[in-house]
């Protein structure tokens, strides 16, 4: 019994301790890693997070040097995301998006100014057409 006691707990330590460098990688992907972040033209929501090509480091079999991240569903198509729920991609798109939102939201039009077009009524448009045409 002690036996599977310590094999659990080292289970789950090392389980801790990949996902906290999971999260830590996600914060860096995209700059000190270098990853790239695409959009998929015909995929709202889904980008294609890459490797940078002169990654000297092999990839692991089975895998590809990009994976699509989808951020609507928060989903992910490598092995890390299967694992834990997440991943550095999620983790970097994520932040790529929300710093993207950020940035334009000036630039975006709001809700507290109404678009000036149109006639209040009916009677207001009867109105400038008599005036318009007499």
């Amino acid at each position: 019994m002690t036996m599977t006691t310590i094999n659990r707990t080292q289970y789950l330590n090392a389980a801790q301790k990949s996902l906290e460098t999971t999260i830590a990688r996600g914060e860096t992907l995209l700059t000190a890693d270098g990853y790239t972040i695409e959009p998929y033209a015909d995929r709202p929501g889904v980008y294609m997070v890459a490797r940078p090509e002169n990654d000297p480091r092999p990839l692991p079999k089975g895998s590809s040097a990009w994976n699509d991240v989808d951020v609507l569903n928060q989903e992910c198509t490598c092995a890390a995301f299967e694992f834990h729920g997440t991943c550095k991609h999620l983790i970097a798109t994520n932040k790529a998006v929300a710093e993207a939102a950020r940035l334009m939201a000036p630039l975006l039009p709001t809700q507290d100014k109404p678009a000036k077009r149109g006639f209040a009524s009916k009677e207001d448009f009867a109105r400038a057409v008599a005036a318009d045409f007499g």
